[in-house]
């Protein structure tokens, strides 16, 4: 390593967030095209080398990897985000359409 490297924890939060995304994303699709659990145990029925029971697994795991890495990441970025809330509530005399529609789409 050269010297003055130093590990950037928002950025790896990020990234690691990202990536995290994309398993979710996969393993989503992948249960969504699976089969009901008998049918797909009865076939035998795997994507990319794992039955449902393992897209499960992966999924429910990097779903809480992801929660982790969302909370950290807040953590981290809880100055800007203070702030930026902050500087919102001072200069919102009329509420937003995207502050009401947020909860909704929620």
């Amino acid at each position: 390593m050269s010297e003055g490297f130093r590990w950037n924890w928002r950025g790896a939060t990020s990234l690691l967030l990202l990536f995290s995304t994309f398993i979710l994303l996969l393993s989503g699709i992948a249960l969504l095209l699976s089969p009901s659990g008998r049918i797909a145990r009865e076939t035998s029925w795997q994507i990319l080398g794992l039955d449902k029971s393992g897209w499960e697994s992966v999924h429910d795991l990097f779903g809480y990897l992801f929660i982790f890495l969302a909370s950290v990441h807040v953590w981290l970025n809880r100055r800007a985000i203070i702030s930026y809330m902050q500087d919102r509530a001072r200069s919102a005399h009329r509420i937003k359409k995207e502050l009401l529609a947020a909860p909704l789409v929620i």
